[in-house]
C-alpha cells in the first residue's frame, strides 16, 4: 500500500465532498449544462449531472491536495485550464485538453481517450481518477481502466498505474464493481446519492460560493 492509498483509507471522512465541492462545481458547467440538471428530459439531465459529479470529484481532490502530501499536483481541468487549447494535429503525443477543459491523452494526434481525473503522487508517479454515477456504466468497465492503465505504463514508462474510482452508489452491489476492487492498485470512493448533492444547489445561494479555490504550488496543466 503506497502513501496515497494509505491516507485515503485512514482519512475516509475527509475524502467525502461536501456542499462546498458541490457548489464550485457548477462552475465548471456550461449555461446549457447547469439548465440540464433540473430538466424533464431525462437523458439530457443524467449527461449534465454526470460531468456534474465529476466535477466535484475535482473539486474535492483539490481540497485534498492542501490536506496531504501523498498528493503532489492536481492537473486542472475545466473552467481552471487557462489559454490555448491544443486541436488535434499529427504528432501531439500526450496529454491534452478538449475545448471545455476536459483531459485526453493523443497519440500522434487521435485522441485516444478521456481522462476524469488525473494527480501526481508524491514519488511523481501519475493517478487516473474516474467517476461514475451508474451501475450500468460499470459493464465493460475493466477494459476501459485497462486499457487506459496500458497507455500511461507505455507512453510514461511507468510500471504501477494507481486507479481511483468514485462512485454515488456502493461497488460491493455489483458485480462488475468487485472486479474493480480485486486489485491492490484500485481504491475506491463511494459518495453519498447525486440527489443528496442536488439538494446543496437547491434554492439560492451566494455566487462567491463558487469562486475557484486552488492550492497553492500543488496543481499543473496537462
Amino acid at each position: 500500500m503506497d502513501d496515497l492509498s494509505r491516507w485515503i483509507e485512514e482519512n475516509k471522512k475527509l475524502c467525502q465532498p461536501r456542499k462546498e465541492h458541490a457548489i464550485r462545481a457548477v462552475r465548471h458547467l456550461s449555461r446549457t449544462e447547469r439548465q440540464n440538471l433540473s430538466s424533464e428530459e431525462i437523458s439530457y439531465m443524467r449527461s449534465a449531472e454526470g460531468r456534474w459529479f465529476e466535477m466535484i470529484a475535482y473539486e474535492l481532490f483539490l481540497d485534498l491536495a492542501n490536506r496531504t502530501n501523498a498528493i503532489k499536483e492536481v492537473v486542472l481541468k475545466g473552467a481552471d485550464v487557462r489559454g490555448k487549447k491544443e486541436i488535434p494535429a499529427l504528432g501531439q503525443d500526450g496529454f491534452f485538453y478538449s475545448r471545455n477543459g476536459d483531459i485526453t491523452i493523443r497519440g500522434n494526434g487521435q485522441d485516444l481517450a478521456e481522462f476524469d481525473l488525473l494527480l501526481i503522487k508524491s514519488d511523481g508517479s501519475l493517478v487516473f481518477v474516474e467517476v461514475v454515477t451508474s451501475p450500468s456504466d460499470l459493464k465493460d468497465f475493466m477494459q476501459e481502466i485497462y486499457y487506459k492503465k496500458q497507455m500511461i505504463r507505455y507512453m510514461f514508462n511507468q510500471k504501477a498505474v494507481t486507479f481511483i474510482l468514485i462512485t454515488s452508489f456502493p461497488l460491493t452491489n455489483y458485480k462488475g464493481g468487485r472486479k474493480v476492487l480485486g486489485s491492490e492498485e484500485h481504491l475506491s470512493i463511494c459518495t453519498q446519492a447525486c440527489e443528496t448533492f442536488r439538494s446543496h444547489i437547491s434554492g439560492t445561494w451566494n455566487q462567491d460560493l463558487m469562486k475557484p479555490v486552488l492550492p497553492a504550488g500543488k496543481t499543473i496543466r496537462a
